[in-house]
């Protein structure tokens, strides 16, 4: 392709299109030549006025006359016309799917229909609208001004899939959204949901799944009403609050949960003493130690080699600044008296700190350490 394109020199033979050999020069010939790149024709560098720019660059048209039929038929505040020029329209796109933002649209409105688009419900109604009356003709006019010259017929079918009412993008295919509409049906409230990435895994304790879906949903859905200083803020004093029940509650409920497998392969020894081997799995690790203690307390036949068990952060060396971390763990709801103290501080940061931290680093706010204590500049 990139040869009859003459992007790139053959090394040999010839290309003849349409009786003629290929010339870059040929200006006629090329009229003749389609190309059609994969992607969907929204760049995410691109604004709108951008955009458009680009595309009436190709056809020789004025879309002047467009442009203002959208302000007067969404009623946008002519004042700040400037987000054509400073907010992009598409998060991302590929080859059969674009990710588009409405957020800044709705700030562009007119008091009057501020006033009238207030719930998620009326955003919605808009939006589909606007897609219905504007961007799906648009798009079917310009692969109709695409195909046409080039003697073929568009087949293209545009859908509105799904309505967010936010999202937090880690990378490309790799988010979380807040789900209000979904293929013609409205919800009632927003349901938060992964692509790509586990929210909540299956590991993660029952206490820490609370803190985690209420932690998320806020920054999805309260980050943008404040600066980020003020929000980070906000946030701090909101996840001191849950450290403190997270300190307080039973170890069972703050324990991981995970599978036993290949017991005899990594374990050399659980009896006088303990002696595991290399790339030990933590799974293994933690119920040997189990197993280890019940031989040490006189409890053998409590010992276990497979099935689900629950398990902990355990300090098991190393001085008070550079602890060596262990695990501990137990068949769910037998937690021994000779079970190890937990580390609740490393337990703190693998379950709620390090999975929460992903989304602040992306989101540009100021990240938490385990003590939930955020260093923030005063300038």
């Amino acid at each position: 392709i990139k040869s009859i394109m003459n992007l790139i020199n053959i090394i040999s033979g010839s290309i003849t299109i349409d009786g003629k050999e290929n010339d870059k020069n040929d200006l006629e010939l090329k009229k003749i030549i389609g190309y059609l790149p994969s992607e969907i024709n929204l760049y995410s560098d691109l604004t709108v006025r951008e955009m458009l720019n680009f595309h009436e660059s190709f056809y020789d048209k004025d879309l002047t006359k467009r442009r203002n039929e959208l302000v007067n038929l969404f009623k946008l505040d002519e004042s700040k016309h400037d987000w054509y020029r400073t907010q992009p329209i598409s998060v991302y796109s590929d080859t059969d799917s674009v990710y588009t933002t409405y957020g800044t649209l709705f700030e562009c409105m007119t008091p009057e229909y501020k006033e009238k688009y207030k719930t998620d419900r009326q955003k919605v109604d808009w939006i589909l609208k606007f897609n219905k009356e504007f961007v799906d003709p648009q798009n079917n006019q310009w692969c109709d001004d695409m195909y046409r010259p080039r003697h073929g017929k568009s087949i293209h079918e545009f859908e509105l899939e799904t309505v967010n009412k936010a999202c937090i993008y880690l990378k490309k295919k790799k988010y979380i959204k807040g789900l209000i509409y979904n293929k013609g049906k409205h919800l009632q409230k927003p349901k938060m949901s992964g692509t790509g990435i586990e929210i909540i895994k299956s590991t993660t304790p029952k206490l820490c799944r609370e803190i985690l879906t209420d932690m998320i949903e806020d920054l999805m859905f309260e980050s943008g009403k404040m600066d980020k200083k003020e929000y980070a803020l906000y946030f701090n004093d909101k996840l001191s609050v849950w450290r403190k029940k997270f300190y307080a509650a039973p170890i069972e409920d703050i324990s991981q949960s995970v599978g036993i497998g290949a017991y005899k392969k990594y374990v050399i020894n659980d009896e006088d003493e303990l002696l595991l081997g290399k790339q030990c799995p933590v799974s293994v690790q933690s119920i040997a130690r189990f197993n280890h203690l019940a031989y040490k307390n006189n409890e053998k036949n409590k010992r276990q080699y497979s099935g689900k068990i629950k398990y902990y952060n355990i300090i098991i060396g190393g001085d008070s600044k550079h602890p060596q971390i262990g695990y501990f763990g137990y068949p769910a709801g037998e937690l021994p008296e000779w079970a190890p103290k937990i580390d609740k501080l490393t337990q703190w940061k693998k379950t709620v700190i390090e999975p929460l931290n992903r989304f602040l680093e992306v989101m540009d706010i100021q990240e938490v350490n385990p003590s939930n204590v955020m260093q923030l500049t005063l300038f």
